[in-house]
């Protein structure tokens, strides 16, 4: 082949140590017109698909402590590979029933990501798998919307500076059974607080990730797009 193109520099340097050969990263192209949101009304934490991969043991212990701390802060889990009972048997797991919590919302997938985002104040994406890029936390930025990510993969890297990144411990992987301790948590409730009570707070990460979201948007992206395809050509 010609050349190797990958979504992110973390993607690349991984096929550069377990393969040894070269790549170029660059940034998955998003659907502008399936992701933008015309209105936005900030209301909700969202987390999209809460399946074991995608980090639904610490979701089920952040439920559940932001629930019986701060009942008035609403929670949406958006379906996908993962469903809702999926994440109530993690809570149980755990010896809680997250059933009982009015502020925890489910809703099945959605025809297009705009319509999540529309009424997203933070995105949570608390991926236990080594995410490539992670391509919800670009839909997020463009939109203006703070993502909390996990330290594992791409997924700080396509924060393109914004949002914020958070710890998992190494032992909490995809096996784990169980939902992870409230320390592990405790750094996400806070902010998620903090991102509700604090309007001044809220209003500059949302534009620090709007900022930051520049670099997804297709006039921004196409020409390095361009630039690649041309290189290859060349060669």
């Amino acid at each position: 082949m010609d050349s190797i193109l990958t979504p992110s520099r973390f993607l690349s340097d991984l096929y550069t140590k377990i393969a040894g050969v070269d790549s170029v990263p660059l940034p998955a192209p998003l659907e502008h017109e399936d992701v933008l949101s015309n209105a936005h009304d900030p209301i909700f934490f969202t987390m999209i698909n809460p399946s074991r991969q995608k980090g639904v043991m610490l979701l089920a212990r952040l439920a559940e402590d932001l629930s019986v701390k701060r009942p008035d802060i609403p929670l949406l889990v958006i379906e996908s590979r993962g469903s809702g009972g999926g994440l109530v048997q993690a809570g149980l797991s755990g010896g809680f029933d997250l059933r009982r919590h009015e502020n925890i919302m489910l809703s099945p997938a959605m025809a297009q990501p705009k319509e999540i985002y529309a009424a997203t104040r933070a995105l949570l994406v608390p991926s236990i798998g080594r995410e490539a890029s992670g391509r919800v936390v670009a839909e997020a930025l463009v939109n203006g919307i703070p993502p909390l990510v996990s330290d594992r993969g791409g997924l700080a890297e396509t924060c393109n500076g914004a949002g914020f990144r958070f710890h998992i411990p190494a032992e909490v992987g995809e096996e784990y059974s169980r939902p992870v301790s409230s320390s592990v948590t405790e750094p996400w409730l806070d902010l998620i607080v903090r991102l509700e009570d604090d309007t001044a707070f809220w209003q500059a990460e949302s534009e620090r990730a709007r900022e930051a979201g520049k670099a997804y948007l297709r006039q921004n992206l196409a020409p390095r797009y361009v630039e690649y395809f041309a290189q290859v050509l060349e060669t």
